[in-house]
């Protein structure tokens, strides 16, 4: 059925709502009270993501950077779980700003980058028996993650099994295998497949 087709009512709703929607995303004043619920559960849901990170910065900065990543990085999938892939770019400019000493800024991106994939691993529409394409994580190949890092998201991530040591030598594969999730360089899983 056309949109034309439709009986008024139910395309007045439509429009409605989708202007309505586009209000709370333009962050329009009289929508506010929408907005500022949408800017916290989005807040929330990067909260619960990259718990490492925010281990790592600590509350205060996690929060800032959270409330600065829902401002101007939409949504641009359904499930709320698997907000946030981005956040790690966000995390890798702070090296050009004001507190670019404060942390080292490209481990906390890559750290970042891997808490996603974990995440969106987890959450995948894909068979869960048979799991899905590996998700590739790549940084710059001096990059190591500190042991205590490692431990850490190992701690904070209990259905994945992750590799003692993340290094980018090689980029970091993440996929699921079953109902785990495993973490470990890419060249491991090559190397263990005969490829």
């Amino acid at each position: 059925m056309s949109e034309a087709d439709k009986p008024s009512s139910r395309r007045g709703y439509s429009e409605s709502l989708t202007t309505f929607a586009d209000a709370v995303l333009e962050g329009q004043s009289n929508v506010s009270a929408y907005t500022n619920n949408y800017m916290g559960v989005h807040a929330l849901a990067l909260h619960n993501i990259f718990l490492c990170v925010r281990t790592q910065l600590g509350e205060t900065p996690f929060a800032a950077l959270s409330n600065v990543y829902v401002q101007h990085f939409p949504a641009s999938q359904w499930d709320i779980n698997r907000y946030g892939e981005q956040f790690s770019e966000l995390l890798a400019a702070q090296v050009h700003g004001a507190k670019a000493d404060a942390f080292d800024w490209p481990a906390l991106a890559a750290l970042a980058a891997v808490e996603y994939a974990i995440t969106a691993q987890y959450y995948a529409d894909d068979d869960v028996v048979h799991g899905g394409e590996p998700i590739l994580v790549d940084a710059a190949s001096e990059l190591s993650l500190d042991c205590h890092w490692v431990h850490q998201l190992a701690e904070l991530h209990p259905y994945a099994d992750i590799s003692a040591r993340i290094s980018f030598e090689s980029p970091v594969a993440i996929w699921r295998d079953g109902l785990r999730i495993k973490v470990m360089p890419s060249q491991q899983v090559f190397n263990a497949d005969g490829g």
